[in-house]
């Protein structure tokens, strides 16, 4: 198996799903430079995954390939949060559309 120790940045929203063999998957895409890596986290670590990380951090993944060039995440560091200086939330803390006016 190839193994890999990638930096990137999340790019995308992280997406929890239940597989037909009751096996929690949590999806989600990462990017280091100009290219972009399909990562998958199985298991156990999917939920405290999907707590600790959010869109546009800058994570570390320890993982290896599988037969469709995904990377199976089996460890992980945080290194940056997103800035969230500028946008704008509603009562319940989501993140309003960029695209809208509100005022």
């Amino acid at each position: 198996m190839n193994s890999a120790i990638v930096t990137g940045k999340i790019i995308s929203e992280i997406e929890i799903k239940n597989s037909a063999t009751l096996n929690v998957v949590c999806r989600f895409n990462l990017t280091l430079g100009d290219r972009l890596f399909d990562c998958l986290v199985t298991g156990s670590k999917t939920h405290k995954f999907k707590y600790d990380v959010e869109k546009g951090m800058e994570v570390t993944i320890e993982a290896v390939f599988n037969d469709q060039m995904q990377l199976m995440v089996y460890g992980y560091t945080t290194h940056s949060y997103p800035n969230y200086f500028g946008q704008l939330f509603d009562s319940r803390g989501y993140a309003l559309s960029q695209d809208k006016e509100y005022f």
